[in-house]
């Protein structure tokens, strides 16, 4: 999310411009074939109708060497016609000859998730991640005109650094709602506040986040453990007994490696290095919260895990418990509280909350 946010900033930095004086933006939104795509590229390089001819992306190149400037095409969503099986060879041979057609042609390529195209040359890829505190305050407040006050700063730390989030949240600043009232909105209703005007991705957070959730890549046991995980505030551990605890409790014997795999390119979960662990950006996180049912028996098998897990681990001298429980416990209180709710009670609740509360002491 942000991804055309970014690379439009860099379309129009002036260190951009001064290297490549010919620029063009070209939206694979709504087209999912390599021809239309071929076609998007010839409308914006004015090539006529009758030019265009039976091999496209020869006249294409040739419309580029007869300028005198060197030209970047950024061709934004590819995975509209990428992720479509029949078309992705095809886009990485488009891709192939058009950068290597000529030294004056550049391309800049947006897409969902953390794969790339299938090329003979190497991508200069960059998976985009939240951006730090700082670097968000000066986003909001290029955007919304506006300096920071305590309710801006404190919803763009819920916002996680996300570029779209932040980009919609400034709008709405600019046009006249006032922070503390969007930050009462988003702590009621999430995601859907940030919205300004229709349900395209790139002026709904909602709709951009349901974008990645419901793409193709990701089929209904990878959104159930997108979904699990959402249930962590401190994300999947990747140490005993947690993760292998998880993965016990997922249904059809899935094997949850290639599943996390999968989020990964999606880019819906990143892996953190010390300590290890799979967590998502907040709104993402925000969003995959309402997608399981409260009983759904998967869920209830997660918080019985943890509820067991600190019924054992109730020794607060062991540095064995210690290396389990401590990090754990906010995901811990996050499942006590789940399941304090639930009826009927899960088995050992109350002890598991005994045994939290002398931990949190």
């Amino acid at each position: 999310m942000g991804k055309t946010t970014v690379a439009s900033a860099v379309l129009h930095d002036p260190r951009v411009i001064s290297v490549y004086r010919i620029r063009y933006f070209i939206s694979c939104e709504l087209a999912p074939t390599v021809e239309l795509l071929e076609n998007r590229i010839a409308d914006a390089l004015s090539i006529p109708q009758a030019n265009r001819g039976s091999n496209l992306t020869s006249v294409i190149v040739n419309k580029i060497r007869s300028g005198n400037c060197s030209v970047l095409l950024f061709i934004d969503n590819l995975e509209t016609v990428w992720e479509v099986e029949t078309e992705q060879a095809k886009v990485d041979r488009f891709l192939e000859m058009i950068s290597t057609a000529d030294s004056k042609i550049a391309i800049l390529v947006t897409m969902r998730g953390a794969q790339e195209p299938k090329t003979s040359f190497p991508w200069d890829s960059t998976v985009l991640s939240g951006l730090n505190a700082c670097d968000a305050t000066t986003m909001y407040e290029a955007f919304s005109k506006r300096s920071t006050d305590a309710s801006a700063q404190e919803l763009l730390s819920k916002l996680g650094g996300t570029p779209l989030a932040i980009k919609l949240f400034a709008m709405l600043v600019k046009e006249g709602d006032k922070p503390s009232q969007l930050l009462s909105s988003w702590n009621i209703h999430g995601t859907g506040t940030l919205e300004i005007g229709g349900k395209h991705k790139l002026s709904s957070l909602e709709q951009s986040i349901h974008l990645s959730v419901f793409s193709p890549r990701i089929d209904d046991n990878t959104r159930l453990v997108l979904s699990l995980i959402a249930h962590m505030p401190d994300g999947l551990s990747t140490s005993t007994p947690w993760f292998e605890g998880f993965e016990s409790i997922l249904p059809d014997k899935l094997v949850l490696q290639p599943v996390l795999r999968s989020l990964r390119r999606a880019a819906l979960l990143e892996e953190s290095e010390e300590p290890s662990r799979w967590q998502m950006l907040p709104p993402i996180r925000q969003f995959c919260l309402r997608l399981l049912d409260p009983n759904s028996p998967t869920l209830i098998s997660l918080v019985d895990l943890y509820v067991n897990e600190v019924t054992q681990h109730y020794d607060y001298a062991s540095s064995a418990s210690q290396t389990i429980i401590l990090p754990e416990m906010a995901n811990i209180r996050s499942f006590l509280l789940h399941g304090s709710n639930l009826r009927p009670l899960p088995t050992s609740i109350g002890q598991a909350s005994a045994a939290y509360a002398g931990w949190d002491s």
